[in-house]
Formats: C-alpha cells, sequence, structure tokens
C-alpha cells in the first residue's frame, strides 16, 4: 500500500497552518513514487548526496521537502519559500554538508 508518511516535523510545520491552506497544499501535492522518474522541474527539484535522494515539491508559496521510502514518501519538511536557509542548516542530519551544499541545492529551488 502507498502512503505519504509526515515525521513529527513536518506534521507540525503543515498542522500550524490555516486549515484551508493545509488542504490546498495536500491537494496539489498528489503524486506517487514513478512520478519522481520524470520530474517536471516547474514543480520538482532533488538534491543528490553520495546516493541518497530528496525531492522538493513547489506547492504555492510552500515547499515540501521529501524523499522515496519502500511504502510510498516520507515528508520531512514543510517550508515556506523563503526558509530555505532553515532546511539546509537542518539537513546535514540526511546528507554530510560540504561548503558548496547550500549553493548548489538552491539553484534549484
Amino acid at each position: 500500500m502507498f502512503q505519504i508518511i509526515f515525521n513529527e516535523l513536518s506534521a507540525a510545520e503543515i498542522s500550524a497552518l490555516p486549515k484551508r491552506l493545509q488542504l490546498e497544499l495536500l491537494a496539489e501535492f498528489q503524486i506517487l513514487p514513478e512520478d519522481l522518474d520524470q520530474l517536471d522541474s516547474e514543480r520538482f527539484g532533488v538534491i543528490e548526496r553520495e546516493g541518497k535522494k530528496l525531492y522538493r515539491y513547489r506547492a504555492k508559496n510552500y515547499r515540501i521537502y521529501f524523499a522515496k521510502t519502500e511504502e510510498g514518501l516520507k515528508v520531512h519538511r514543510v517550508l515556506h519559500k523563503t526558509r530555505f536557509a532553515i532546511f539546509c542548516s537542518e539537513a546535514s542530519c540526511l546528507f554530510p554538508r560540504t561548503r558548496n551544499w547550500a549553493k548548489r541545492a538552491s539553484s534549484g529551488s
């Protein structure tokens, strides 16, 4: 069974948004794992480091950062588009940091 799983942090972030905005973002975020094989560059981005992939989906003024898992998708963060720097500083748990990591990652955001 395909699932979209929100971790604690992403669940708290989306819960903090107004209910109407939550529904609008989730209505836009309708994807399947096979959709990740041919990404629409208008909506999607990908960060890859040491064999791990983290995807970004653009929904309105928000960015949903997620990874593909055996069960489906695991959402790591739901951030306003201007908050990418916060994500970069915390993403070291998924990707080892390098000096130019944020610059390379944001070039596709």
